[in-house]
């Protein structure tokens, strides 16, 4: 005998089927639309960002860009202000030097009022030359001093000579030493042994009435050799300084020590630089404040021309003098270093050259 119940099961199953049919049909149907939905929801809200994105893009970009033209210009300003009272940088023909530095002075002023946190007088030196793969300006230098060349390949007789004049100086006789030291002055030898041979002869000179003679004498030396070493392997012209300032007068007569010495620290800088100039700023505590604000100005362009070595050294040649940008860093902070065409440096360095320029600019 057969149950109802048993019979009435497929009946079941056929509406069952009947009835979700048509769910999963628009189940699916709608799991399709809101892919669509999505879909273009996405492409719109793409096309949204786009729209966006671009003039952001462009403005963000021109904001970046005038930011950093600012800063250059600060930065620039801040050293010329500086280069100026120091004696590192003169002005062109036509151009009145407390006029501009009075107006760098103000744009400095306006940029750090808005920018407290960046000291430009802290800073590394923002431009920076670079001449044939070297730095040409602030100017390079070893710092562990070696022998020069034109000491080492002395002749027998040259060294003869050099070792009787160190030798009368070092027992006394000064006439012995005067005298072996005018016969390398007089003879068409090398110039950088001749110079060493003339500073020599000025320092054992008998002392004269006016101590200024001779210290225009030291420094006139001084510039005709800028690149001459010693024996030691330091620079005539720092060596021409350190005697100067000790045999300088007080007075109107110290200025040309300041000018012996920037024309040495641009030229020829080495290790003995940073001695000499607390040796002038020690010195200067008896003269009068425009000779003591020149001073100061002199210590900041040094420390910034120092900062700038300092990044400089940390990497290879081929990188700072090449069009790009390279991250630098030192004990002074982290840089951007921008390098550029070449321009024309116009400094009181004894020569001009054609160089690469580079600027450093905070990350």
């Amino acid at each position: 005998m057969t149950s109802p119940r048993a019979n009435r099961r497929p009946v079941f199953y056929w509406q069952a089927v009947l009835i979700l049919l048509p769910v999963v049909v628009l189940a699916s149907v709608g799991l399709v639309s809101l892919r669509q939905d999505k879909l273009l929801a996405e492409q719109e809200a793409r096309e949204q960002a786009q729209a966006i994105a671009g003039p952001l893009a462009h403005e963000c970009g021109t904001h970046l860009k005038t930011g950093i033209e600012e800063f250059a210009e600060a930065s620039w300003r801040q050293e010329q202000a500086t280069g100026l009272i120091a004696g590192t940088l003169g002005t062109a023909p036509g151009q009145d030097a407390a006029e501009e530095i009075r107006n760098a002075q103000t744009i400095v002023a306006r940029w750090q009022q808005e920018h407290p946190a960046v000291q430009l007088s802290r800073l590394p030196r923002s431009r920076c030359y670079f001449r044939e793969g070297a730095l040409f300006d602030p100017r390079q230098y070893h710092r562990v001093p070696e022998p020069p060349e034109w000491f080492v390949r002395l002749s027998p007789e040259q060294t003869a000579k050099w070792a009787e004049a160190q030798n009368g100086g070092a027992r006394g006789d000064l006439s012995a030493a005067r005298s072996a030291l005018e016969a390398i002055a007089h003879t068409r030898l090398d110039d950088s042994l001749r110079a060493n041979a003339e500073l020599r002869l000025l320092l054992t000179e008998p002392e004269p009435s006016d101590p200024s003679d001779r210290v225009h004498a030291i420094l006139e030396l001084a510039h005709k050799y800028p690149g001459v070493q010693t024996e030691a392997g330091l620079p005539l012209s720092g060596i021409a300084c350190y005697h100067a300032i000790g045999l300088a007068p007080a007075g109107a007569a110290f200025n040309p020590i300041l000018d012996g010495f920037v024309f040495h620290m641009q030229n020829a800088p080495s290790i003995l630089t940073g001695k000499l100039l607390d040796e002038i700023e020690s010195r200067v505590q008896s003269e009068d404040t425009r000779v003591q604000e020149r001073v100061l100005a002199i210590k900041s362009v040094w420390a910034a021309q120092e900062r700038a070595r300092e990044l400089i050294r940390r990497v290879s040649p081929a990188q700072l003098t090449k069009p790009g940008v390279v991250e630098l860093s030192s004990e002074s902070g982290r840089f951007l270093g921008f390098c550029g065409p070449s321009v024309r440096v116009s400094t009181n360095l004894s020569l001009a050259r054609e160089t690469a320029r580079r600027r450093f600019i905070p990350p």
